[in-house]
């Protein structure tokens, strides 16, 4: 795997922490809404009705384990990437770090590290050349 494709891995990662907590919000909502008209009908819930909200409630709990474990593995990631690009020296770890770690792009680097376009692209390259030599040897 090349340097870059490695580095991106956490953004991935935190990508489908925020799609799962999405879904896991989006469910959430659902069963509260069934809830509260459940709660105004002067009708009892039918049983239908009552099975298709404990689905819901089940769908909901695996969800919930899908976000947990997704969060985890997010967790182990950065912690991973952290400790490689600890290891690249003196500005191009800075780099990549507020791009892969601290999920910002490039241009926001450039502006916050006061390089040009220019610079950061070859301050980029050099990180992404040592993080190459990192994973070979190790």
């Amino acid at each position: 795997m090349d340097a870059r494709r490695y580095l991106m891995q956490y953004e991935d990662a935190d990508m489908k922490v925020k799609r799962l907590e999405s879904e896991y919000k989006q469910e959430q909502e659902l069963i509260d809404s069934v809830k509260s008209s459940a709660d105004f009908d002067d009708v009892p819930i039918k049983k239908q009705n009552q099975k298709a909200q404990e689905e819901r409630i089940i769908r909901l709990a695996d969800k919930a384990e899908k976000l947990k474990e997704a969060k985890i593995e997010a967790i182990e990631l950065r912690q991973e990437i952290i400790a490689t690009i600890n290891q690249v020296e003196g500005r191009a770890g800075e780099a990549l770090y507020n791009k892969y770690i601290r999920l910002m792009n490039w241009t926001e680097v450039a502006v916050l590290m006061n390089y040009s376009w220019g610079g950061i692209q070859k301050l980029k390259k050099k990180g992404w050349a040592q993080v190459d030599y990192i994973l070979k040897r190790g």
